[in-house]
């Protein structure tokens, strides 16, 4: 049966098929995982209290090009075969130290690198090399690259507004969380709102330490006010799309999602990775379609692996099933750790099939 038009047996075949495909429920899922890599962040339990390191950590330093730091706060992404774990975060000045024991279990290195994360820039790669196991081993700099030569909504104003006192306390804020501090690292964040009600990016950091926390109505709230203090901020939107697509409200999360990608069409991708799915659950799959195919060709680092299988569940939907064989195999290639993958490969090997 051809699906192109929903209505009637069709759309009642397309919902059936979202409903039991566990490759789709267990990727809803993983939206609000810690270890997604559209989000990855500090374990619940880690935040509690400071890790005491054994040894010397690894060292590292993130910067633009230009040597300058990005205001927001940047995250240190361990990945392997695709499967995202936040291990570090810099402080103000782009230094991070990398537990070493976070290096130490990993049973195959050969195949994860580490990246530096922050929605509206691209990072370089590192990979994980003898060298990089050794205690007090340096991994040099990371740059970050804007995504896009447009850079409207990927950083805000607020902070040039910000008085000393707010300054100083974000700051404080990046550093404690450098090193792990968590509480401490709340505190301070919420001293520099409390200073400066309008600081855009201190709402936006406290907010993605909230969530971190398991405190998401807290999360949402101060996502909301970094959104409220400066209004060409895409940032505090993509987090809130992420929170929306953690509690399947699909439609916040295309809505949230479709008014970072109104800022800027041209420098987040995650923002289009959040909008395939929520149009996809919409079943609103030329939608879906659309923004996955925008995604793709935004994602020159493929760091959103889950655009491929997007693309290739509304192909299945459509029924063209080489178009989706194709983009299932190339999420299994991307992805080989992701939770589900062994759903997609079932799906891939139906897909291929004689029939």
């Amino acid at each position: 049966m051809s699906c192109l038009y929903l209505t009637g047996k069709c759309r009642l075949a397309i919902l059936t098929a979202l409903l039991v495909s566990s490759a789709t429920h267990a990727f809803a899922q993983a939206m609000s995982a810690p270890s997604a890599p559209s989000g990855a962040t500090p374990s619940k339990d880690s935040i509690s209290d400071p890790v005491k390191l054994s040894m010397e950590p690894v060292h590292g330093l993130v910067a633009r090009a230009d040597g300058s730091v990005p205001e927001d706060l940047i995250e240190i992404h361990l990945i392997c075969g695709g499967a995202a774990k936040l291990i570090a975060i810099p402080d103000f000045k782009g230094r991070f130290d990398i537990v070493l024991a976070e290096l130490k279990d990993i049973p195959d290195p050969g195949m994860c690198v580490l990246r530096a994360f922050l929605d509206g820039y691209r990072s370089e790669t590192k990979p994980l090399v003898k060298g990089s196991l050794i205690a007090g081993a340096k991994l040099g700099r990371f740059v970050l690259q804007p995504s896009s030569s447009d850079p409207t909504g990927v950083a805000s104003a607020s902070g040039e507004q910000a008085s000393k006192a707010g300054k100083k306390a974000y700051e404080q804020a990046l550093n404690d969380a450098a090193r792990q501090y968590w509480k401490n690292a709340l505190k301070s964040f919420q001293k520099a709102v409390l200073s400066d009600p309008g600081y855009s990016s201190a709402w936006l950091s406290l907010g993605i330490l909230q969530q971190s926390s398991g405190d998401r109505e807290g999360a949402r709230k101060s996502f909301a006010e970094s959104a409220q203090a400066d209004g060409k901020f895409a940032l505090p939107l993509i987090r809130t799309a992420v929170l929306d697509a953690a509690r399947a409200d699909w439609q916040g999360t295309v809505d949230y999602s479709q008014k970072a990608i109104d800022l800027n069409p041209t420098a987040f991708p995650h923002a289009y990775e959040l909008n395939a799915i929520g149009n996809l659950y919409l079943l609103k799959t030329d939608a879906a379609e659309k923004s996955a195919a925008k995604g793709l060709k935004l994602d020159t680092e493929r760091r959103y692996p889950e655009l491929e299988y997007a693309l290739g569940m509304i192909l299945k939907l459509k029924n063209d099933r080489e178009g989706a064989a194709k983009h299932f195999q190339a999420y299994v290639d991307e992805a080989p750790s992701a939770a589900h993958v062994a759903s997609v490969k079932a799906e891939l090997a139906r897909l291929q099939a004689p029939h």
